[in-house]
């Protein structure tokens, strides 16, 4: 097999336009999932049920230093939080 003769055009036999056909229409209907509710104007609390949530799914830190702050931040809330 020679390097220079893949180029990617194999399964000539599928319908893509079939196959990628949902993610066509989820691409479409973009404009009707745009989120329009109210902007929030509060500040959230520490333990709000979507900070604990969002702390819990994203990766917060690059680095240890960054990470022991946050565990001093959130121990300081704890004790003044009443």
């Amino acid at each position: 097999m020679e390097l220079h003769k893949i180029d990617l055009r194999g399964k000539t036999d599928k319908d893509w336009s079939a196959e990628h056909s949902a993610y066509v229409c989820l691409w479409n209907e973009r404009a009707s999932n745009i989120a329009t509710d109210d902007i929030l104007e509060e500040l959230l609390q520490f333990y709000d049920p979507y900070m604990l949530w969002y702390r819990r799914i994203t990766r917060r830190f690059m680095s240890r230093r960054g990470a022991i702050a946050e565990a001093l931040v959130s121990t300081i809330s704890f004790l003044t939080v009443p």
